[in-house]
């Protein structure tokens, strides 16, 4: 009766053990998952605004909601050594967003905004400012009011230039709008206008490469040179040219009274095949053709842009070459699929790297960082650790 008893007691202590070495194993297992998972809102509650370096190497992005720091800020992870770096304010009451990296250097402009008394984000006084990769040598380069924006420096690092709105109540949510486009002379600080038109809304802005004129999207002015109905002037412009909204301004300040033109409408050499539904339609009903938004400029000329095909509106991308020919860039070399949307995209200045922020809306919305090399086609992956290392600017 003892040995049964004890036999019985041995198989349950080996039991337990057997149970035990599998708990451990999954345990493991997922510590490996969690430590090793991609840069989506695994750890962050939510991503943005991706810039890469000339070298490809470099991604900077807002994040908001890390595990270990709940604020929103500037991020930036490393892709030969895997590292993640957290940028933040050595003044607690003030936050920086949307890095952009220079076109020769791994110096990047940032936006800063300060923080009231009760932790809100004050619009209305944001400022651009300028820093080196490693936190050191940081400068405002703004001063006054103004919702400040999408700052670009110019390929020299002499000039800086940046879109400057106004705050406006949307419903519960404070938004901003009435747009123009302003740059900074970084030897004397002196700031100059350069559009007079209040665009609803913008993109990032792109120098050519001469460094005498910016490229950009405007969507929708609301106010127009030597104009008094502007609101008229507005609807022959969607009319004239659809959804075509990528405009160019010279540096210089001398285009502040034009009216804007887009530098991209209806191609008939692009190289892709176009609904059949959208070719055979009239022109009275498909007006200009595809659209084009959202453009970013490489140092041979072309500008990659997003455009729409097909009478329902699908979106497609394109680079156009400095000879007008436009290619597509098709949805397998940019990962996409029916349930995987690019939301912004990022471009080294020699066009090999594209940095894409995507959604995953089968999945909860998860959003990753993606790296296509696009002489090759092939996709990596932003995969990183759950340890960052903070660098303090002030």
């Amino acid at each position: 009766m003892k040995e049964r008893v004890n036999k019985t007691v041995q198989l349950k202590f080996i039991l337990f053990c057997i149970i035990g070495i599998l708990c451990i194993g999954l345990f493991m297992s997922s510590c490996k998952k969690k430590a090793d998972k991609p840069l989506d809102l695994g750890y962050f509650t939510k991503i943005g605004d991706p810039s890469i370096s000339y070298d490809g190497n470099q991604i900077l992005f807002d994040g908001c909601g890390h595990k270990d720091y709940p604020r929103c800020t500037i991020y930036r992870f490393e892709r030969s050594t895997g590292k993640l770096y957290r940028y933040m304010h050595k003044n607690e009451s003030e936050l920086i967003r949307d890095g952009r990296y220079s076109v020769n250097s791994l110096r990047f402009a940032l936006m800063t905004v300060p923080l009231d008394v009760k932790r809100e984000q004050q619009y209305s006084d944001m400022q651009i400012a300028i820093v080196n990769q490693d936190g050191s040598d940081f400068q405002k380069v703004t001063i006054g009011e103004g919702v400040k924006v999408a700052p670009m420096l110019s390929p020299d690092e002499k000039t800086i230039v940046f879109f400057k709105g106004q705050e406006r109540e949307r419903g519960k949510r404070t938004a901003a709008g009435k747009f123009d486009l302003y740059k900074v002379d970084l030897r004397t600080g002196k700031e100059t206008q350069l559009t007079r038109l209040a665009f609803y809304g913008v993109s990032k802005p792109y120098f050519t490469l001469d460094g005498k004129n910016i490229i950009f999207e405007g969507d929708s002015p609301m106010r127009l040179p030597n104009t008094n109905d502007a609101r008229q002037f507005r609807e022959e412009y969607k009319q004239r040219y659809c959804k075509h909204i990528i405009l160019k301004y010279p540096v210089d300040g001398s285009g502040i009274e034009r009216e804007p033109v887009p530098i991209i409408t209806f191609n008939e050499n692009v190289d892709v095949q176009l609904d059949e539904s959208f070719v055979k339609m009239p022109k009275q009903a498909w007006g200009c053709g595809p659209g084009s938004k959202m453009p970013m400029v490489t140092n041979d000329g072309s500008i990659w842009f997003e455009g729409y095909v097909g009478a329902s509106g699908g979106i497609h991308y394109y680079q156009r070459f400095p000879n007008g020919k436009t290619a597509e860039i098709t949805y397998e070399q940019l990962g996409l699929s029916p349930t995987k949307f690019l939301l912004k995209m990022a471009v080294t200045p020699d066009g090999r790297w594209l940095a894409t922020l995507n959604e995953e809306r089968s999945t909860g919305n998860n959003r990753s960082i993606r790296v296509l090399d696009t002489k090759t086609n092939e996709h990596y992956e932003l995969t990183l650790h759950g340890s960052v290392e903070n660098i303090f600017i002030q």
